[in-house]
């Protein structure tokens, strides 16, 4: 007999009338798993590395990184005033930043987003950031965006977007500037997004 599903929004439970077709299932995936015993799938397997483990350490480097990174420390300079008032670890003043070809910009995340003073002043330091960043990973080509939280010690700590097409002022970039970036700036075919390659 063919289980009647219950789809109501408060619960996803079998009719009442419909037969328990539990140890069924049970064997067809034993037989289509090729394992006598389903519950031996639920234990964690031995000897592979803790990736709990290894994922703390990675966002440990990755922040002593960003947070001695010359770029960044020439960036939170220049932003000082915008450090967020409190003193706390979590106390965070959110950037996004938009790049692609010659357009440009800078919006800080308070009460909606924002344009800042200091955009003039930092857009060389981002462009050489992104440049570096290139041709340090050349097959990554350029990002296309960039959002970044700085606190209140002033470190930053940026995260980078190569796929997303991103916007100004809420309009998409245009494609000619876009794609003048990737012709200065090449990465592999099967790399380049979608909204890019059409």
């Amino acid at each position: 007999m063919r289980r009647s599903w219950c789809w109501a929004p408060k619960a996803n439970t079998p009719h009442e009338d419909a037969e328990d077709e539990t140890d069924e299932l049970a064997d067809w995936l034993a037989k289509r798993l090729r394992v006598k015993n389903l519950r031996s799938l639920t234990e964690p397997p031995t000897g592979l590395p803790d990736f709990g483990q290894w994922l703390e350490k990675w966002c440990r480097d990755r922040e002593a990184f960003w947070e001695t990174h010359p770029a960044m420390t020439k960036l939170a300079d220049q932003l000082v005033a915008r450090r967020p008032p409190g003193k706390t670890p979590w106390d965070r003043t959110i950037f996004e930043v938009t790049m692609a070809g010659q357009q440009y910009q800078v919006r800080v995340l308070d009460r909606g987003r924002q344009p800042i003073e200091e955009a003039i002043a930092i857009e060389p330091l981002l462009r050489g950031l992104r440049d570096g960043m290139w041709r340090a990973k050349p097959d990554l080509g350029l990002w296309y965006s960039m959002s970044f939280s700085m606190g209140a010690d002033g470190r930053i700590l940026p995260r980078f977007d190569y796929e997303t097409r991103p916007a100004i002022n809420d309009v998409p970039v245009a494609i000619a500037e876009a794609r003048a970036d990737l012709v200065r700036a090449p990465r592999p075919e099967r790399w380049v997004p979608a909204w890019l390659s059409t």
